[in-house]
Order: structure tokens, then sequence, then C-alpha cells
């Protein structure tokens, strides 16, 4: 309670996060015009254990974004387009045996992208709201070339061209 205004509502601390009605569900839209996406792909990565490890072991910590279908056969991330022609020499020297071997395809990069997120709180648990935001960016013409949504479900992020 406020001990100022005890006649106030003050406010409630709990373990659970409650779903406050009326609330906006989506809080916050950011974005990094500054993108490009990579991707390692090749079949000689399905069901190899420790690809996704020597990527992100390769490249550290430039990567701020990762989306991988449920197929195994390409990991793509973004990083800033000034540490995109390192990143794609280093993986492609990582993976140098494998693509002599045609199990895995040259690294690619594609740049001048755009990273946007929507963030909420409220976004947790609500149906529809992925639906809601790919219909409305198809509806207007953007093209979604990759995305990402964690299982906190507090946070989409999505690229698409600059």
């Amino acid at each position: 309670m406020n001990t100022f205004n005890p006649t106030a509502p003050g406010t409630y601390i709990s373990k659970e996060r409650v779903k406050e009605e009326g609330k906006a569900i989506i809080k916050g839209i950011s974005s990094i015009n500054d993108t490009c996406l990579i991707t390692v792909q090749g079949l000689g990565m399905v069901g190899v254990i420790g690809v996704n490890y020597r990527i992100f072991k390769t490249l550290a910590k430039n990567v701020f974004m990762v989306s991988q279908a449920s197929s195994e056969n390409n990991t793509t991330f973004a990083v800033r387009n000034a540490d995109a022609d390192l990143a794609v020499q280093v993986l492609n020297d990582e993976f140098a045996l494998e693509r002599a071997q045609g199990d895995m395809n040259d690294t690619v990069a594609e740049k001048d992208l755009a990273t946007v997120a929507i963030v909420g709180e409220n976004m947790k648990r609500t149906p529809g709201i992925a639906g809601k935001l790919f219909g409305t960016l198809g509806r207007n013409g953007i093209n979604v070339i990759a995305c990402a949504q964690g299982a906190s479900e507090t946070n989409i992020s999505f690229v698409v061209d600059a």
C-alpha cells in the first residue's frame, strides 16, 4: 500500500503473473535496421548432434536472433551487416569438410534487412497474436523472411526487407 495515501489501491505482489484485463497486449515494438541473415544449410545437418554448437561456438557473441525449422536442414541467424562477411568466412572454414563432401552448402548471407520485434507480457497465452501479426504484414505486402518466438511468449521477432 501507499504509505502516503493508505486509501489508494496499492500494488499486488505475487509469484504468479496476473493477466490484466483491458491492458495492451503489445507494449512495444523495436527494430534493428542493420540486419544480415546468415543461413547454414545442408542435408548433412539433419539429426547430427553438435552442428548448432559448432555454429555458435564459431560466432561467439555476434548473433541477436536465431530461426530454425524442425526439419533441421538449416539454421538461420541474424547479425549486423558489418559482421556478415567474417561470419560467412569462419563458418565456411568450420564446415569445410562437410562442404567438400557435399553434405552442406556454402554459407549464405542476405544483407540490408531489418529485424522487428513486438513485445508484451500480455502476449503470453493469448491465442491469435502471431496470426494477427503475420496476417497484418501479409495484407500490407510485407514478406517475413525469418521469424523467432521464444517459449516465454513475450516477444515475436521477425526479419523483413529494410
